[in-house]
């Protein structure tokens, strides 16, 4: 099932889902389904990634990264995401960092920096 998206809205089939910013994209699997939204730069919103059921049932938000690796400082929303072959996702910021994520939970796994 390939699922739609426009501005604030994933299309379920079941229900649509309305965030309170725009998605930014979407990763299907068998399961879930990943969702990044964009966050305006005059926002502080930092946790921008979720994951739902195929039903649209809210699972997680994903963990916060100060929280688990304070030596970063400063934390900033996710602008790209990607399944791995190990079936976590990665995210990234702004800085470069890349952070695995747990897709069963959000938890954060490990991170490095590319730049």
């Amino acid at each position: 099932m390939t699922l739609k998206y426009e501005d604030k809205t994933v299309y379920f089939t079941s229900q649509p889902v309305v965030f309170k910013f725009e998605v930014g994209d979407i990763i299907e699997t068998d399961e879930l389904v990943v969702v990044r939204l964009n966050i305006p730069a005059d926002n502080n919103t930092r946790c921008n990634v979720f994951a739902l059921q195929k039903d649209a049932k809210f699972i997680w938000q994903i963990e916060s990264s100060l929280k688990v690796y304070p030596e970063i400082n400063v934390e900033l929303p996710y602008e790209n995401m990607a399944l791995l072959d190990n079936g976590n996702i990665s995210v990234s910021d702004f800085f470069g960092r890349t952070f695995e994520v747990n897709i069963k939970n959000g938890k954060l796994i490990n991170f490095n920096v590319s730049r």
